[in-house]
């Protein structure tokens, strides 16, 4: 098990509200998957350690879509299921990108919605839905210390 730190973020605008609702957030390193060109020779596009907000609402993967075009991550298309909030539905393209956890050896590849993160509203650049939180244990506490214990046995293999 490996013991990921939570920061319970304020959103930008807020920090002189001492009372204001946070966000809990982690640190994650991402890249665009190294592209494979036909003469054999790989392109590898440089890390970015972004917050994550850890959210059980949420299904899948979000990513900042204007982020995930800047590292040149690839893009799948747009994604089968439109994704539903309170402001409407929307179809987002897809994009496929590599996530590294602190503690974790190897990074594994994702599949990740592109969405409109970066507004200044925010204190996070990705969502990170139930499907990531299904590979362990998450616990906020308001005055204490928040985690997410994440199991390593449970991720793909080739992330071990």
């Amino acid at each position: 098990m490996i013991r990921i730190p939570i920061t319970l973020a304020l959103r930008p605008g807020f920090e002189h509200i001492p009372d204001s609702l946070r966000s809990p957030v982690i640190d994650l390193t991402i890249a665009a998957i190294p592209h494979v060109s036909e003469d054999g020779s790989v392109t590898r596009t440089p890390q970015r350690t972004i917050r994550a907000l850890l959210d059980t609402g949420a299904d899948l993967f979000h990513f900042d879509e204007q982020l995930l075009v800047e590292m040149g991550a690839f893009c799948m298309g747009p994604d089968q299921a439109s994704i539903r909030t309170v402001h409407g539905e929307k179809t987002h393209n897809n994009y496929s990108l590599s996530l590294f956890l602190p503690g974790v050896g190897k990074p594994f590849d994702v599949v990740a919605s592109g969405t409109s993160l970066n507004d200044g509203s925010r204190a996070y650049e990705a969502i990170l839905g139930m499907e990531f939180l299904k590979f362990g244990r998450l616990v906020v506490e308001a005055k204490g210390e928040s985690y997410f214990d994440l199991h390593p046995e449970l991720l793909p293999k080739y992330a071990l």
